[in-house]
């Protein structure tokens, strides 16, 4: 399987070689490389987005997925139904410092909803096109792969994720139908 490693070097004032340790790798390169080859990265603010709703995507399913699923003898909309009491405990709490998990809801035993708001931007500021774009295709990766979400696959619920300016303005739906995984 091939890896990504970005390597992000803030302090080039020591003639010493840099040790970068990574699990179970370890990297060293000489200050001249360091300096020549490798440059500090900073995120943009499209790519720190991207990845905070996906971060409180995960957070949000993991949460009360992995603890309140399929355990018991209740019928699916009732333990979805506890499963959205559980979220709903916790909401109104920041994933990330661009989104806040607000709510979640089971709509029938078929569909449950989570709400997220966008807490530092406005509708205006949304560019539904980078969405549709990048969110919506890793939202649906995260739903069709992660094995937390297993229990969703195999009761073919759909899993909706609705998105709210700073204003509480409706911005965006993104559902993610037991086809689409």
């Amino acid at each position: 399987m091939n890896r990504l490693l970005t390597i992000s070097v803030k302090n080039f004032n020591s003639t010493k070689k840099r040790s970068f340790s990574i699990k179970n790798y370890t990297l060293d390169f000489p200050k001249k490389q360091l300096q020549a080859g490798i440059k500090p990265m900073g995120k943009s603010k499209k790519d720190l987005i991207l990845q905070s709703i996906s971060f409180a995507i995960t957070f949000g399913i993991a949460f009360f997925a992995v603890q309140y699923f399929f355990f018991n003898t209740k019928n699916l909309e009732e333990q979805l139904a506890d499963a959205a009491r559980e979220v709903n405990k916790i909401s109104s709490k920041m994933v990330d410092e661009y989104s806040r998990l607000d709510s979640a809801s089971a709509v029938s035993d078929q569909v449950f909803k989570y709400h997220y708001t966008l807490v530092n931007m406005s509708k205006q500021e949304v560019n539904t096109d980078t969405v549709e774009k990048y969110i919506r295709p890793g939202i649906i990766e995260n739903v069709s792969s992660s094995p937390d979400l297993k229990d969703f696959r195999d009761n073919n619920i759909t899993m909706s994720y609705n998105y709210y300016d700073k204003n509480g303005k409706f911005i965006l739906n993104i559902d993610v139908t037991p086809e689409m995984y």
